[in-house]
């Protein structure tokens, strides 16, 4: 049966791939398997058009350049391209099998005359086409050399296209090759560094490449050079991955994935312009084209979050960088304009959903409305005759489902948590939540409400209930759920027979029927219910109603089963389920190419639609619904329809993708777009609230089922709340009983006293709490001890690999008083195998260099390159430069080598080299040219190079040791000042000397305790033991108390006695007999002695001064020369860091040589390798060759032969056609009768009208002629088609052949190429050359110079150089100085002309201001010389009682200013008090409330009875608690206002007594103005 289209009457939303412009602002958008134009501007009330696309869906789209066409390319194998016209979607040229899979990408040229498509995997063919109208034909093809993701036609040259992909950009040019023919040349762009990649390009009108990086840059790209042009211009310290750049008149316009948009110079790449989109930061820009032909740079953008912008430059661009700070007016508008400023204009033109739409409803109350849920957790309303958004409103939560309620304007949604909403929507449209349920714990797959409304059937995934609510205008509550035994999947699906009927397919290989509903009881939620079931032969998961019969489908088949409503229902036990034979339903349909995921039911309208996985929508109709209406819809490539629902009254069809699209389809364009204006502005709802205004807070925790258990949990718990505080206090009395027993058990008698350990209350649980504690205590022994035995494991490793491995282990010399360190170099131990191999080495090359010069005595003096290149490796550490030397060598020598050197005469120059060489041993680098002396080299490198690191190691140890010295004087010196600062008795600022840790390599192995911050665990023995030797020490020195004090007394505390006391500590004591008591006097002897003794005590004060100075000083000279010794080291060391620095650039220049002499050899051995490989390589082509040359021979005699056979079967066709004359001439036909029979003969036609009148005999003959001429054609016709096939496979090996003898040529070349190589590359040697820096003219880079192009010149060449510059530049600085003194004179006579014209134009204004000056009297006073010094001082004797007076009046305004501050003070402490207070009120009356709301709601809960008798008085209770709940919030809210009416009369009582600044305030006067 024919299918007939579908018609698309709306696309509503946006899907998220690429814009295209189209021309005339109009925008190209793919969404899903359709085509869409929508036109910028919504005040035009354009209608968008819709095109379906082919295949099984679009990869991409572009617009040709006169706007007449677009063209798409479609993904599958053997991929098309298809070019529709712009005006009704028809195709004008079909371009088939571009492509194995699909393209990548896609461009047509400026002109509109060519194409270019690349396709993707497995091919990557660059193919560029000659395209027009009447049909397409290729131009030039090639290989891509990798994926492209984006490509553009220079418009200057249709010859050049620019590609990216990967981050790479290429251009590629249509060439001619060396045949003539043409071909593809693809040359790559070098980023600017190697971390960088492109992200995305343009060219302008004039031909220019721009583009822009993965660092957030702008740069301009020479075509020409293919290099980068210019200086970049950065847009961003942050950049992102995406990025777009688009190209107008004078401008480049750059779209960040950071929501900015900015202008750039195309000249200059200078930044005009920038504009943040508002964007949240989760979301970025995702597309972005022009929308005008205006070159001001209005485009459209696309972002992430399902919006579609429109920015519109207002003005021309500024002529500096100017950043927009235009506010937002609104971020959450969903038509509008957003922002604006004087320069542009933003306005969002489209709203859609992000990811799938999961739930489709038609509102039944108003036929014309649709609303839509995603997984974005977006509601989105559309109107279906303005084809756009009529409100949006955010859940804030993945949503799963959306149904109207049939009669109300209620709206039920359901989200992947499992909860249930109820929206009232009758104030569209602003929405109001009318109720929440939290019925699963998984997403929720499928809700219906009856058909009159009364009940909502929910379902939810891996769920085996079936919840039933209650719904009525106002209200909704859980009616109960039904258990059907088996869990739905995510496919499930619910259907509504009549009001207590209703129809479950939860995918399994049945569907369920559940009827005849009963109350559930107070105790349980489970309802009772009638269950019957039908068995199916799909597992169906979609049910709708179609008439008085239902059709299911399953989400793993491609059929559609039609059941009648009464049919053969069955029991729904699990054993008779799978006894029952599967139902016949009675029709089946299966016009879908893959399964089948949503069908949609028009109920008694006889409709029925269905979608399925690969984009298809099937739309049936009619008697048995053989009406059949189709069209490919959606992508298959994207998952094809999520959702879809049918307006059973217009028969108007909606379906959504999984990108975020919902079409409108029907068998007939039912919908005219409303063209009254454009869309209404209105802001997206961000929150939902409840019929009392408060915010709805999100899903909740617990479902339904399990908040009514944990309220019967807590109304138990308040039931046993009596028992169990008995049953505490009686707990707490035994605990109580116990304590006393254990008290009076411990004072007991020793012998009465039983042990506590004997006293257990539960010794099975003692037992095994103590088994359990020695368990744990092993395990943690056995861990730790696996732990310990694998670190130390790990510590023997690392020791043997990092630390005995080593004959030098790494040490740094720190200085004293700076921060310059010294390492040493670490040596690896030589391995025994390898001391052979070079000492084996080292024997065959003395062997050599006797040989040598043997033969040089027999046969003389042989040629040397040693002459042209006098390089020394020889390294001395004492000598400033580490260049040549000359003269003898002094040190220490190989003995081996000494000798060679002693022995050898020094008239040859390799002998003079060597001689001077610390190895002698050591090839010349010019004669370093074959395999094994560069082996040899390497392996003598290395030992050369350990022992320039051991020489200077040995200096290094020296300098160690110097350290050591100098620190052992250090603290011989730091421990006399220590001894002095300790007599003086000044405080200890002792400096920590001694060896740097990373002097002391040993200290590496050693942990010491201060490494350790855990405390170490000391365990009770040896606690124990630690307090026994304290004590026996206390007992030991409480003997020696006495001997101290007698020490102490007798010899001043010390066994040397006093003199051993420091003079200053010693004390010098008054005589007895010179101190004077009460009423006593001196005598004249006394006085005497007194005075003696003040001056001896004068004297030894002095003394203990002297000496302590000289102590002081002695400390002082002691820091000096530690300063001195610290400072002495640290100059040595700094000669050890130039020699440190020397040997680090000759070990550099040894490892540099080293390394080229091994890539060297493995370039070597690369050739040889690769020489091996084309040997075997052109042996397998030869004999291929051989091969095709025999098949190619072989098959040319067979299509020879086949040819004469050929021309055999044409013959004996020619013989029937001379027998067909024959018979005619025998039979007397005259000569237009047999040409005619002959033409018809040739036609292969009837010869019965021809041949009227002759016998039937004779016909009859000439019939089976006919016959037979017929047979022999299709002989003729066989032969000739097996004979071109011939042909062709001979021409196919004859390609062959020349593709074999092509790959024979390339490869004996790609040899004779490598012979050359090997031959050079032992004479092409790398050498390395010292240059001083002031000798190296390179540009030098950051990184590394490139050396690739530089010149080694010789220093005469540039000393002649720079005498001739030097000789030049003097005479013309004397040239110059002469000019010089010459304008000097000029610009002095200059200057003096213009200083005369000046005085004489200064002298006449002077006499023309005294001519014309006016003569007053004070002007006459003041010549008089009277200058009014009396009436200054009257007006300066004012000014000053002015400012006196002022200063009065402003210390009194201070003083009252204060005072009132003073009093603001004090009514401020009392009015926190008093609100302290209040506050403690508030708690008090709200927790009252709290307290009894939760009674109310615990009395609610117990006064519930069983039965269903007792229905109405539950209603009753439940309105009674509502009523309750109602009373005490008016309480609660009462209690609040009577506190604000008390604190209100507290503040006015108070302001009988003392001013309130309050109540100033509040009648609109400042401070200020009451005080001023």
């Amino acid at each position: 049966m024919a299918e007939l289209p579908l018609n698309i009457n709306a696309c509503l939303g946006y899907s998220g791939s690429p814009l295209v412009y189209g021309g005339d602002g109009k925008y190209l958008s793919i969404n899903g398997n359709i085509v869409s134009s929508f036109h910028v501007d919504l005040t035009r009330g354009e209608a968008s058009r819709h095109f379906p696309c082919k295949g099984f869906g679009p990869d991409m789209l572009i617009a040709h350049p006169s706007f007449h066409f677009y063209a798409y390319s479609e993904r599958g194998e053997r991929a098309a391209v298809h070019v529709c016209s712009m005006e009704d979607g028809k195709e004008a040229v079909h371009m088939p099998n571009v492509g194995s899979i699909g393209l990548d990408c896609m461009s047509f040229s400026q002109d509109g005359e060519s194409m270019a498509t690349i396709s993707s995997i497995p091919d990557h063919t660059v193919s560029i086409w000659n395209w027009g109208e009447d049909g397409v034909d290729l131009q030039v093809t090639g290989v891509s050399p990798q994926e492209f993701s984006s490509c553009h036609f220079n418009p200057k040259n249709s010859d050049q296209l620019a590609l990216l992909g990967n981050g790479q950009l290429f251009l590629c040019n249509v060439v001619n090759s060396e045949q003539g023919a043409l071909e593809l040349e693809f040359l790559r762009f070098d980023p600017p560094n190697p971390d960088v990649e492109f992200a995305a390009f343009t060219w302008d009108a004039s031909g220019r490449l721009f583009s822009t990086t993965s660092e957030g840059s702008l740069w301009q790209l020479d075509v020409s050079l293919y290099t980068l042009s210019g200086e970049p211009c950065f847009f961003t310290d942050n950049p992102w991955s995406s990025s777009s750049l688009l190209s107008f008149d004078r401008s480049l316009v750059v779209c960040t994935g950071d929501a900015r948009v900015l202008w750039f110079d195309a000249d200059s790449l200078s930044k005009l312009y920038e504009v943040r989109i508002p964007l949240s930061s989760s979301h970025s820009l995702v597309s972005a084209c022009m929308c005008s032909d205006s070159q001001r740079g209005d485009i459209v953008l696309s972002s992430s979050d399902g919006s579609v912008f429109l920015l519109e430059m207002l003005s021309d661009l500024p002529q500096t960088f100017e950043m927009s700070e235009a506010e937002v007016k609104d971020a959450d508008v969903v038509f509008g304009e957003m922002q604006r400023d004087k320069l542009h204009s933003l306005k969002r033109i489209m709203l859609s959903h992000v990811g799938r739409v999961v739930g489709l409803s038609f509102s039944p109350l108003l036929s014309h409305s649709l609303v839509s849920a995603g997984e974005d957790g977006k509601l989105i309303f559309w109107d279906c005759r303005k084809k756009c958004a009529s409100a949006v409103q955010d859940v804030g939560r993945p949503l799963s489902c959306v149904e109207h309620h049939p009669s109300y304007s209620l709206l039920a949604i359901g989200d992947e948590g499992g909860s249930v909403q109820l929206l009232d929507v009758s104030a569209f449209p602003k929405m109001k939540s009318r109720a929440v349920f939290k019925l699963f714990h998984s997403k929720v797959v499928s809700l219906r409400f009856s058909d009159k409304g009364k009940s909502l059937a929910v379902m939810a995934e891996g769920s085996s209930h079936v919840y039933l609510l209650k719904v009525e205008e106002s209200s909704a509550e859980v009616r109960g759920y039904v258990e059907t035994g088996a869990a739905s999947s995510a496919r499930g699906n619910l259907l509504w027979v009549r009001e207590e009927q209703l129809i479950v397919a939860a995918e399994l290989d049945h569907l369920l029927r559940i009827e005849n509903f009963s109350e559930r009881s107070e105790e349980e939620l489970q309802l009772a219910a009638d269950l019957s079931t039908i068995r199916t032969e799909i597992a169906c998961g979609q049910v709708a109603r179609v008439g008085g019969k239902f059709a299911a489908s399953s989400s793993r088949s491609k059929k559609v089963l039609l059941f009648e409503l009464e049919g053969s229902w069955g029991s729904a036990g699990a054993e008779e389920v799978s006894s029952l034979p599967p139902a016949q339903p009675s029709l089946t349909f299966g016009a879908h190419d893959k399964v089948v995921l949503h069908i949609a039911g028009g109920g008694d309208a006889g409709l029925l639609a269905s979608g399925g996985e690969g984009g298809k929508i099937v739309l049936r109709s009619g008697d048995d619904l053989l009406t059949v209406h189709a069209l490919r819809a959606f992508s298959a490539w994207q998952g094809g329809c999520s959702s879809m629902c049918l307006s059973s009254p217009a028969g108007l069809l909606a379906c959504a993708s999984c990108n975020g699209t919902v079409l409108l389809l029907a068998s007939s364009l039912l919908l005219e777009e409303d063209a009254s204006g454009p869309p209404t502005r209105f802001t997206m709802g961000k929150k939902l609230y409840d019929l009392l205004g408060e915010e709805v807070e999100a899903g909740e925790v617990r479902t339904f089922e399990e908040v009514r258990l944990l309220s019967i949990q807590e109304m138990n718990n308040a039931l046993n709340a009596v028992k169990k505080n008995e049953m505490r206090d009686r707990i707490r009395q035994i605990k109580a009983q116990l304590d006393f027993l254990l008290e009076k058990n411990s004072g007991a008698p020793e012998l009465e006293r039983i042990a506590r350990e004997e006293i257990v209350i539960d010794a099975e649980l003692r037992k095994r709490i103590i088994a359990d504690g020695d368990a744990r205590v092993e395990d943690t022994k056995r861990s730790i001890s696996e732990e310990n035995v694998s670190k130390e494991e790990e510590r023997r490793r690392i020791k043997e690999v990092a630390w005995d491995s080593m004959e030098t282990h790494g040490m740094k010399i720190h200085a004293f008083t700076t921060d310059v360190s010294v390492p040493n170099y670490p040596i690896l131990k030589v391995e025994e195998e390898r001391k052979r191999r070079i000492d084996r080495i080292r024997t065959m090359r003395e062997i050599e260099l006797k040989t040598l010069a043997r033969q040089q005595q027999e046969f003389g003096a042989s040629k040397s390159f040693v002459q042209f290149d006098s390089y020394s490796l020889s390294f001395d550490l004492k000598s400033r430069e580490g260049g040549d030397k000359t003269g003898d060598k002094t040190g220490d020598k190989p003995s081996d080598p000494e000798s060679l050197k002693s022995s050898a005469v020094l008239d040859n120059t390799d002998e003079s080299w060597r001689a001077q060489q610390d190895d002698p041993l050591i090839y010349h680098r010019l004669n370093v040219t074959t395999r094994e002396r560069k082996t040899a080299q390497i392996y003598m490198l290395e030992s050369f190079i350990t022992s320039v690191k051991t020489k200077f190691n040995a200096l290094f140890d020296e300098f160690l040791k110097k350290k050591s010295a100098t620190l052992g004087r250090m603290e011989e010196k730091q421990t006399r000042i220590l001894e002095i600062l300790k007599e003086l008795k000044q405080p200890d600022a002792k400096e920590a000397l001694g060896l740097h840790d990373e002097e002391q390599p040993n200290k590496l192995l050693e942990v010491s305790d201060r490494e350790i911050s855990a405390p170490k665990w000391v365990s009770p023995a040896e606690q124990k033991a630690k307090e026994e030797e304290a004590r026996k020490q206390r007992e030991a020195s409480a003997g020696d108390a006495n001997v101290e004090r007698a020490l102490n007394m007798m010899m001043g505390g010390t066994l040397a006695g006093v003199n051993a006391i420091s003079k200053l500590e010693q004390v010098m004591t008054k005589p007895a007999n010179l101190e004077v008591g009460e009423n006593e006097e001196l005598t004249e002897e006394q006085q005497q002695k007194l005075k003696e003794w003040e001056a001896q005590y004068k004297a030894f004060l002095a003394e203990q001064d002297a000496y302590a100075k000289s102590l002081e000083g002695e400390a002082k000279k002691l820091r000096s020369e530690i300063v001195e010794e610290s400072k002495k080291f640290d100059d040595q060391l700094q000669e050890l860091t130039d020699v440190k620095m020397r040997t680090e650039y000759k070990l550099i220049e040894l490892e540099l040589y080293k390394v080229k002499l091994i890539q060297a050899i493995a370039q070597e051995e690369d050739d040889i390798l690769a020489r091996q490989s084309l040997v075997l390589g052109l042996e397998e082509l030869k004999y291929r060759h051989e091969l095709a040359e025999k098949a190619v021979g072989e098959y040319l005699e067979e299509v020879q032969t086949f040819e004469l056979r050929v021309d055999a079967v044409r013959q004996e066709g020619a013989n029937l056609e001379k027998g067909l004359r024959k018979e005619l001439q025998e039979h007397a036909a005259d000569k237009e009768t047999i040409d005619q029979a002959m033409k018809a003969f040739k036609k292969r036609g009837k010869l019965d009208d021809i041949l009227q009148g002759f016998s039937a005999d004779l016909i009859q003959r000439l019939d089976n002629l006919v016959a037979e001429a017929r047979s022999q054609d299709e002989v003729v016709q066989e032969h000739v088609t097996q004979l071109e096939n011939m042909q062709s496979e001979l021409k196919r090996l004859e390609w062959a052949k020349t593709q074999i003898e092509e790959s024979i040529a390339a490869a004996e070349e790609e040899m004779k190429k490598l012979l050359q190589r090997m031959a050079q590359a032992e004479y092409d040697l790398d050498l390395t050359v010292g240059m001083k820096q002031g000798q190296v003219e390179v540009e030098q880079s950051t990184f590394i110079t490139d050396y690739s192009d530089a010149e080694l010149v010789e220093r005469s060449v540039m000393s002649m150089l720079n005498e001739a510059i030097k000789s030049r530049g003097g005479d013309k600085i004397a040239v110059l100085n002469e000019i010089k003194e010459f304008r000097k004179g000029i610009h002095l006579l200059q200057w003096d002309n213009q200083r005369l014209e000046l005085q004489e134009e200064d002298c006449l204004q002077k006499t023309k201001d005294l001519q014309l000056l006016r003569v007053t009297k004070s002007l006459q006073r003041f010549i008089k010389g009277s200058s009014g010094e009396s009436q200054t001082a009257k007006e300066t004797s004012g000014l000053e009682k002015m400012i006196a007076y002022q200063s009065q009046i402003h210390q009194q305004r201070i003083e009252e200013r204060s005072k009132a501050v003073e009093a603001l003070d004090a009514q401020r402490g009392t009015t926190e008090q008093e609100n302290a207070e209040l506050d403690e009120d508030i708690f008090a009356l709200e927790s009252s409330v709290v307290e009894r709301q939760r009674l109310c709601e615990l009395q609610g809960s117990s006064a519930v009875g069983g039965g269903a008798a007792k229905a109405n008085q539950k209603s009753a209770l439940k309105m009674n608690l509502m009523v309750t709940h109602r009373r005490l919030l008016d309480l609660a809210k009462a209690q609040t206002r009577e506190i604000e009416l008390m604190r209100e009369e507290l503040v006015r009582l108070r302001a009988r007594t003392f001013p309130s600044f309050a109540q100033l305030a509040d009648n609109g006067r400042t401070m200020t103005g009451t005080f001023g």
